[in-house]
Parts: C-alpha cells; sequence; structure tokens
C-alpha cells in the first residue's frame, strides 16, 4: 500500500490546499447549492411524480432553507481564495 494519498489530501502538498479548496467550491459546492436554493429540479420531479405531487410540493421550504448553505459556501470560497492569492504572492513563504 505504498500508494501516495491524493493530492486533496496530502499533507506534504498542503501549499496547493487553497487552490483545490477553491477549485472545489467552484465545480462541486456551488453548483449544487445554487441548484438546490432555486429549486430548477422540483419541475423534472413534478413531471416524474404526476400522480403525486404533494411530497414534491411540500418539500419546498426544505430547500430553500439551504441559502445559508450557499452563502457559507460564497464565503468558504473567498477565505480560500485569499489564501490561494496570498500563497501566489512574491516572497510570501508557509
Amino acid at each position: 500500500m505504498n500508494d501516495s494519498p491524493n493530492a486533496m489530501m496530502d499533507r506534504q502538498r498542503r501549499e496547493e490546499f487553497p487552490s483545490h479548496q477553491v477549485g472545489y467550491v467552484d465545480f462541486i459546492c456551488e453548483p449544487l447549492y445554487e441548484h438546490l436554493v432555486h429549486q430548477e429540479h422540483l419541475e423534472y420531479l413534478r413531471h416524474l411524480a404526476a400522480k403525486d405531487t404533494n411530497n414534491i410540493d411540500n418539500n419546498g421550504p426544505i430547500w430553500t432553507s439551504l441559502d445559508p448553505m450557499l452563502e457559507g459556501c460564497r464565503k468558504n470560497r473567498e477565505n480560500w481564495s485569499a489564501l490561494k492569492v496570498k500563497k501566489e504572492e512574491p516572497g510570501v513563504e508557509s
């Protein structure tokens, strides 16, 4: 088992963490929360469950309650982005 850890998990490469985290937020977290918060998926689910839409209609408050998660995701990205910029500045060492 002499495998190297994934770059996001490798402590020897911690200077890359900010860049990895910004990418993770940009391509996974933010699009997911945006999608859920704006309920774009509900119309598709209504189409699939045309006979029983009560469950889907009653889930609206669950999805809109994810607004704080979306905002937290964006704040988290700002923090990681600031660290990324700081690491990229000349003369800045870990």
